[in-house]
């Protein structure tokens, strides 16, 4: 809300004509809970291919006018930057350290599958034989029979925001 009111200021109109476009920059957050989430949302690819893909190149405010998404976006990163700079996707990737997993899948796998192997919850049979072809240690799984037709929509346990059978 910070920001959209801080757009509204310098945009015209009122908070709620820019919340949507701040609250995508900042959902990273949800991805990776420290400053290194700006990765993802707060660099000049992001805001010049991604926020007008979104939100269109323009809209107009509560008060008439029309503003540039794009614009909004940069004043974002602006604001969080200090007014010093607005960083490429490169700058970001640049600084993280390349592992044989991100080459095809060579090598090890990314920490995240890792885990998978300690996991003991249910897991429909389909992604179980997914882990089994790559190797991946799935002791202690139960299989859980998923009955799901694309025609009803997500409900019922395990199914907070995907298909039945997701990972809680």
């Amino acid at each position: 809300m910070v920001h959209a009111k801080s757009s509204a200021e310098h945009f015209g109109g009122k908070p709620k004509d820019y919340l949507d476009i701040h609250q995508l920059m900042d959902s990273s957050r949800e991805a990776f809970p420290d400053m290194r989430h700006r990765a993802l949302t707060h660099n000049s690819w992001f805001i010049t291919k991604i926020i007008p893909l979104i939100f269109g190149e323009t809209r107009v405010n509560s008060a008439g006018t029309r503003y540039s998404t794009r614009a909004v976006a940069e004043f974002h990163v602006l604001e969080d930057f200090k007014g010093k700079y607005i960083p490429s996707a490169q700058d970001f990737l640049a600084e993280i350290e390349f592992k044989d997993w991100m080459d095809n899948g060579k090598g090890e796998p990314p920490p995240s599958h890792r885990k998978l192997g300690r996991y003991t919850g249910n897991l429909p049979k389909a992604v179980l034989d997914a882990l089994q072809k790559t190797g991946t240690q799935v002791e202690g799984i139960k299989l859980v029979p998923v009955k799901f037709r694309p025609s009803e929509p997500f409900a019922g346990p395990g199914c907070r925001n995907g298909p039945p059978g997701m990972l809680d």
